[in-house]
């Protein structure tokens, strides 16, 4: 089950007694936590009903104990384990703990609810495989673009502040949220939200958003390999040179550069030989958001003229190891000529 599903399990209260919530997106996980925290525990009963244990260092019989204490004055007590190690090689280094856990699933108390929130995604292995019958699994993943479209409209109408297409296209562009290389969490899209909403204007501008957001390296970068997939040969070398002056590594803009390239030419591979969408972005790697973003691009690049930009930025690598020259006038020249 996903983050919705959740949160529609926790408003009507048909939590199982064992709770697993896994995924990356720890905004999404402590948003589950809170929901479970109301929904289930008296605010003035909070010091007796919840337990929040660090799953690092857990023990089973501390555990066991928490758990079949009976809530005080109330129906049901809440135990959290947070960040308990899920990822394949932890599994393995807690192996113990897990198989008594997963026995005690038969006999769990019903006057509990047990949440244990995996560190990152738990894997599926052994325990999980036999888990899965006693627990609740909510996987809480990274948003998919219309999820985050979703998430950004929402808080920003409870605030009535509006903004258009446009501008959220815009604004998720420059958080860098759905590109696959980058750690950018609901927190930072969060902090960014907050930012825009202390300007007080009810409705956002595409300047509004230009001047809140942090001109970072890495939206720099993307907004070269962008530029160099719409083929715009201006904006791509003002960007560049904006990266020169804030002393960013020539060497890594270039490999960026490169495997734009190398995407652009793969995803051109694979529409020519209709490769199905699912197996043509698990091969090369990204998510589905820049695939589809690059699939926009095609249109701008042959196969050659990409197979030439690719060669001749193995010709430039020779020359930087055979004769040392200078790298940021090889790497302009490298732009302009894969822009011709």
């Amino acid at each position: 089950m996903n983050y919705i599903d959740g949160v529609k399990r926790i408003k009507n209260r048909e939590l199982q007694p064992i709770v697993l919530i896994s995924g990356e997106e720890n905004y999404l996980k402590e948003d589950l936590l809170e929901r479970i925290k109301k929904q289930y525990v008296d605010q003035s009963l909070e010091d007796f009903n919840l337990d929040i244990i660090e799953g690092k260092a857990v023990l089973f019989n501390d555990l066991y104990e928490i758990c079949e204490t009976l809530p005080f004055m109330d129906k049901k007590r809440i135990v959290v384990v947070e960040n308990l190690p899920m990822d394949r090689n932890s599994v393995s280094k807690i192996n113990d703990f897990l198989e008594k856990l997963l026995n005690y699933f038969k006999t769990f108390p019903e006057f509990t609810i047990l949440v244990l929130v995996s560190a990152g995604k738990a894997y599926k292995g052994k325990f999980l495989k036999n888990a899965i019958k006693y627990i609740d699994l909510f996987d809480v993943s990274k948003l998919n673009q219309r999820e985050l479209e979703n998430f950004i409209k929402k808080s920003f109408n409870k605030s009535s502040i509006k903004i258009d297409q446009k501008g959220l296209k815009y604004f998720i562009e420059n958080t860098m949220y759905l590109e696959s290389e980058m750690k950018v969490t609901l927190y930072d899209v969060e902090n960014e939200i907050i930012k825009l909403k202390n300007l007080n204007k009810s409705e956002l501008t595409l300047l509004d958003i230009d001047q809140v957001l942090i001109s970072s390296f890495e939206s720099n970068i993307f907004r070269l390999t962008d530029a160099i997939g719409e083929k715009k040969r201006k904006n791509v070398l003002e960007t560049y040179f904006r990266l020169m002056k804030s002393n960013s590594d020539p060497f890594h803009v270039f490999y960026m550069i490169i495997r734009q390239l190398r995407n652009l030419l793969y995803i051109k591979w694979a529409a020519l030989n209709r490769i199905p969408l699912g197996e043509a972005k698990k091969s090369i790697g990204i998510s589905e958001y820049e695939y589809k973003k690059l699939q926009g691009y095609l249109k701008n690049w042959s196969v050659d003229a990409l197979q030439r930009g690719l060669h001749t930025a193995y010709e430039i690598e020779v020359q930087l190891k055979s004769t040392g020259a200078d790298s940021e006038e090889l790497f302009k020249n490298f732009i302009v000529k894969i822009l011709l």
